[in-house]
């Protein structure tokens, strides 16, 4: 019995080994040689090392990566396919990637409005030149495809949401984006978190589905709360306060942290990051993110991936390699075409594919996981490694990522790369110019496209040349043969179109560099054609769905000197044809004699909600059919008036209106989720409504918006309301107009009566100063119809000033010149708002 006593004690206590092991903190393994590590599972891994970069898809780093998931192609808003072409190392501009940019690029899985994102500066096609749909090649990042050939790429993990960083970066702590779908407002900033300026809020969705914009300052358990609470190390490496890439210290949102010595004591420079790893005192569980390196548009991503290196060169050479994971990934799409559409785990994600990268001398040689993984998966495999609990669903359901790693393997070596020497960028300004000549011989006006450069590398451009099948019926001119361009300058290239023959004509120019995407290739087409357009493109604003717009018109020219024009039909085609229609007086005026022109005058009729597009093919007896690409928004929301004009109200008086707000959906509800005021005069304007209390507003029904106007000063007033619904994702805005004065002037108007023609009459009218500071009157005059039979005196303008409160008169004499019905206005000019402000005088000549 004694014997079977003694051998439980010994099986509980080497349980309780285990569980205390398993809770204990990741040893430093200073001094220890961990090749000689024995276990096959997990446990191999003591060092955890999540690094989070800026804004890049899976497609823009590794689409041309043999093997992986890629595409070299995608799909834009019109229905065309266009080529996925080479990518600068630093780009021209940011590309918009917040939370609307996102679900409009996604547009329902079809991955096909990339080139409608806009923003300032921050559009992801501007002038033609489609950079959304740009990617990098091997030879750009050829560390990162060193990184994926000798270890593990991913090529079907999601940012956690669809939309920007802040609350993606939320996922790398928490597994939840605490209800934050954007940004902080007002741009970067200092910080995004509890260090924010005040002025900075961030849109937040509660659990009835309603927008609130709140401080960006959370209480939340964080995986850093449940690794320090289980007595495991861990550490936050990233930017200090007030330095470049502070607002993705995700930390900094989490108040219990920021505000306690845990900060003090857990969260460190981005600079620290390389001494602790080569001098082995990496914690158990470590995030690092940084600043210039970051890799976020327009910075250079040499640069950043020369800063990975070291980052991952100090690991490789430390100690702790031997049992260290690295997952390197980027928090969110950036703007950048991807061609797989995200999955939907809940109403913030997936969002669309990032790149992810598995280090570890565990990880399987040379392999891409298909699996899905996402921002979760990472705290998924720390919380199996350490025995935590999840933080989440989100983490609680993500796949661990273990399939990645072959823990039965001898550790694999260190992998120690070289950084580059970063190269130069440039970018042009379109991809494509289009001619058009009315007949072979005759030359057409210059087109031209810049050149920028886009790095702080100098560009020096070298020649310019044209190639193509027909490369002799074009010619260019330019100021950029042999000139070096510093960062943000740019060279114009003017190209002239001389065609040979009927048919169209095709070509490309292209500059020659020391960039990593030269060569700058712009493709050239022409055509003769007698048929000339005044427009090649017309976009719509917003219309309701079942509206019809006015029309908008394009002139059509026979350009030709000789021949006459016949235009046989003209059709619509493309992703929306039967939302768009047209009248025309060309057909019927056939043929349209040399010079003459005619007129399509097209209409917009959304049969769907969002963008839709189509292309109107005018048939022709030239070379061709000429095209004009049309674009327009169909909007479910009406608004009924569309604005509210309050006209001029009394300093501290108010007057409301009311506004009927109708979900034209067919048959989808729509949730509105916030109610927002915008302009420069928001505080002197409030609402009340039971559009968002209703919850779903079904298809065809309506809710109403009341809106209070009270000035709080004099001048214009006005300001702009906004519904937003569908999470953020629609909005329809109604434009507010009011003005104050500070002049309350009684009577409000004055009548006279009857009077006898030659006979004078006086009535008195006070003038006092309802606001706060002193009103000045410079100016009273009488005019309007009939000036003669009025008169005024008044003891107001000599006054000077009128102190609050305090009043003046104004006596006004009608004296009627002859029978009949007599007016006039008097006129008081004044420096209380709304000025002149106007008194109606009225009376009858007997």
């Amino acid at each position: 019995m004694q014997k079977i006593i003694s051998i439980i004690i010994l099986l509980l206590s080497c349980a309780a080994t285990t569980t205390q092991a398993q809770q204990q903190p990741a040893r430093s393994n200073v001094g220890v040689n961990e090749s000689s590590l024995t276990a096959t599972d997990i446990t191999l891994i003591q060092h955890v090392v999540f690094i989070i970069k800026e804004n890049r898809s899976f497609d823009s780093y590794f689409g041309t990566f043999p093997g992986a998931n890629g595409a070299t192609s995608g799909e834009i808003s019109n229905g065309q396919t266009i080529p996925v072409i080479h990518e600068p190392d630093a780009l021209p501009r940011d590309i918009g990637h917040d939370w609307i940019s996102s679900h409009l690029a996604v547009n329902d899985g079809a991955m096909n409005e990339f080139d409608l994102i806009t923003g300032d500066s921050s559009n992801g096609n501007l002038n033609g030149d489609y950079l959304a749909y740009t990617q990098l090649w091997q030879s750009d990042i050829p560390n990162y495809f060193s990184y994926a050939t000798n270890f593990v790429l991913a090529d079907n993990t999601f940012s956690s949401l669809d939309g920007p960083s802040f609350p993606n970066h939320l996922y790398t702590v928490a597994a939840q984006p605490i209800g934050v779908i954007n940004n902080p407002g007002n741009g970067l900033g200092p910080a995004w978190g509890c260090d924010s300026p005040t002025t900075f809020l961030t849109q937040v969705v509660g659990d009835n589905g309603l927008i609130s914009y709140l401080y960006p300052c959370f209480d939340v358990t964080t995986l850093a709360d449940n690794l320090q609470a289980a007595g495991i190390s861990w550490q936050y490496y990233g930017p200090p306060q007030n330095a470049n890439g502070y607002v993705w210290v995700a930390l900094d949102a989490i108040n219990h942290i920021r505000n306690t010595s845990l900060w003090s004591s857990h969260v460190f420079a981005d600079t620290q990051f390389k001494t602790d790893a080569a001098n082995g005192k990496l914690p158990a569980v470590s995030w690092l993110v940084t600043g210039p390196a970051s890799e976020h548009p327009p910075g250079s991503v040499c640069s950043g991936e020369n800063w990975t290196v070291q980052q991952i060169n100090a690991i490789m050479s430390g100690p702790q390699w031997n049992s260290t994971a690295i997952f390197l990934v980027w928090d969110d799409f950036g703007g950048f075409y991807d061609h797989v559409p995200p999955p939907y785990d809940d109403s913030y994600g997936l969002g669309m594919r990032v790149p992810f990268l598995i280090i570890s001398p565990y990880a399987k040689a040379g392999y891409i996981s298909h699996t899905q993984y996402e921002f979760s998966s990472v705290l998924k495999f720390v919380e199996e490694r350490f025995g935590l609990p999840p933080l989440t669903g989100r983490d609680a359901e993500a796949n661990d990522i273990t399939d990645a790693f072959d823990f039965s393997q001898a550790a694999r070596s260190p992998l120690i790369l070289t950084m580059r020497s970063c190269p130069a960028g440039g970018w042009a300004s379109t991809r494509t110019l289009t001619f058009s000549s009315p007949q072979a011989g005759k030359s057409t006006p210059a087109q031209s496209f810049t050149l920028e450069s886009t790095t702080q590398t100098p560009l020096v451009v070298g020649g310019v040349t044209i190639a193509g099948t027909n490369a002799s019926e074009f010619s260019q001119t330019n100021n950029c043969s042999g000139k070096t361009l510093t960062h943000g300058s740019t060279c114009t290239v003017n190209v002239t179109f001389t065609p040979a023959a009927s048919g169209v004509r095709t070509a490309s120019v292209s500059l020659t560099s020391n960039a990593n995407n030269t060569p700058h290739t712009v493709n050239l087409s022409g055509s003769v054609t007698a048929v000339g357009l005044s427009t090649q493109s017309l976009t719509f604003s917003r219309q309701l769905l079942a509206t019809k717009s006015s029309a908008q018109n394009v002139t059509l020219t026979n350009t030709s000197a000789t021949a006459h024009l016949v235009i046989a039909s003209l059709q619509f085609s493309g992703l929306a044809p039967g939302d768009f229609a047209e009248s025309d007086n060309c057909v019927s005026t056939n043929p349209i004699p040399p010079g003459k022109s005619c007129t399509i005058g097209v209409t917009f009729a959304p049969t769907d909600e969002g963008y839709r597009s189509a292309s109107l093919s005018i048939n022709n007896s030239s070379a061709g059919a000429a095209t004009v690409a049309l674009l327009g928004v169909g909007a479910i929301v009406r608004a009924t008036p569309a604005s509210l004009n309050f006209g001029t109200q009394l300093i501290g008086s108010s007057v409301t209106k009311t506004v009927q707000v109708t979900n034209l959906r067919p048959t989808k509800p729509v949730q509105f989720t916030n109610v927002q005021f915008t302009g420069a005069a928001t505080a002197d304007f409030s609402e009340s409504d039971n559009c968002l209390s209703a919850g779903n507003i079904p298809a065809g029904s309506s809710c109403t918006v009341t809106v209070k106007f009270d000035p709080a000063a004099g001048g214009t007033r006005n300001s702009a309301l906004t519904l937003w619904y569908d999470t953020g994702l629609g909005s329809a805005m109604i434009n507010l107009f009011g003005s104050g004065t500070a002049v309350l002037i009684l009577p409000s108007s004055l009548a006279f009566g009857d009077e006898t023609v030659g006979q004078p009459r006086a009535l008195p009218v006070t003038v006092t100063n309802v606001s706060t500071t002193a009103l000045h009157i410079t100016g009273i005059a009488v005019g309007g119809t009939n000036t003669a039979d009025y008169a005024e005196s008044d003891n107001c303008v000599i006054a000077g000033s009128i102190a609050p409160g305090d009043s003046c008169t104004i006596t006004v004499t009608f004296t009627p010149m002859v029978k009949g019905f007599r007016s006039a206005t008097v006129n008081i000019t004044d420096d209380g708002g709304s000025s002149p402000q106007k008194l109606v005088a009225t009376g009858y000549g007997t």
